[in-house]
């Protein structure tokens, strides 16, 4: 059995990755790549799991502010991703870049925050 390098898409829920990421997910599948959803469960996850992509259910607040619950979500980031063994994480919300950023950085991850860039303006100039 060959064993494809993991890809994980992380978000602040998984709707969004079902509504809007799965040409992402199967240009990563095409590609040999296993690409693996990280997000928290909001009733669309069976049926990202009945397209074959795998989910893992993270425990996310999005609008919270308790920093105890805020570490928790940093530290279930960092057991997701030691399970699963990522070659690369994609995160595309704000709290998940932030977090996701840390647990990849601190597991040696290669990551991509999508949300970093949303409002950047290309430059012609170093500053």
């Amino acid at each position: 059995m060959s064993h494809r390098p993991r890809v994980v898409l992380a978000n602040s829920t998984t709707e969004y990755v079902l509504r809007f990421r799965l040409p992402l997910l199967a240009a990563l599948r095409n590609a040999g790549f296993e690409p693996v959803v990280v997000a928290p469960p909001d009733g669309s996850e069976h049926a990202l799991t009945s397209l074959g992509y795998p989910h893992f259910s993270l425990t996310l607040d999005g609008a919270g502010m308790n920093p105890l619950r805020e570490l928790g979500a940093l530290r279930a980031l960092i057991r997701l991703y030691q399970a699963i063994g990522p070659s690369l994480a994609l995160h595309f919300t704000p709290k998940v870049d932030i977090y996701g950023g840390l647990a990849a950085r601190r597991l040696g991850i290669p990551a991509i925050n999508k949300s970093a860039f949303k409002n950047s303006q290309p430059t012609d100039h170093a500053e």
